[in-house]
């Protein structure tokens, strides 16, 4: 009897194909995990969280461009504010794409994703070796090696 691997810290971790892609790209799904041209590149989107330092540097080009369309006399106001005349808030996530057939290593094998401004639970946290980045994936889609 062999025993079935489990997702746990430390350990490492793959995409499960049946379960993130379309049964047109060797999964299960009848409609993709996030849009037809993830799944027909067999990656998986993950998010990570962007650090002060970036969204300072988001603050930094918001005033760049708004700088730069006062000095050519165009309105700012589309650049400072959303349609609903609401400011535009920095970016709170950032997004690396994983590749189906490379192994990740596992850092939290359950934990709650703060995506945005939203609290997900049924998440993972993998190291993503290219980007150096601490990514969250839902745990569904992924799969111990």
């Amino acid at each position: 009897m062999t025993e079935e691997k489990k997702l746990k810290k430390g350990g490492l971790a793959r995409i499960n194909e049946a379960a993130a892609f379309t049964k047109y790209n060797g999964g299960t799904r009848r409609f993709p995990h996030h849009n037809w041209d993830t799944d027909e590149r067999r990656i998986l989107q993950g998010s990570y969280r962007l650090t002060n330092k970036q969204q300072d540097e988001w603050y930094d080009r918001q005033r760049e461009k708004i700088k730069e369309a006062r000095a050519k006399g165009e309105d700012t106001f589309s650049i400072a504010f959303d349609d609903a005349g609401e400011s535009r808030l920095p970016p709170q996530n950032g997004y690396v794409e994983l590749e189906a057939g490379k192994v990740y290593q596992v850092l939290r094998a359950r934990m709650r994703a703060k995506i945005g401004y939203h609290v997900r639970s049924g998440y993972m946290m993998v190291l993503d070796p290219e980007s150096g980045y601490e990514v969250m994936v839902p745990r569904k889609y992924m799969e111990a090696v």
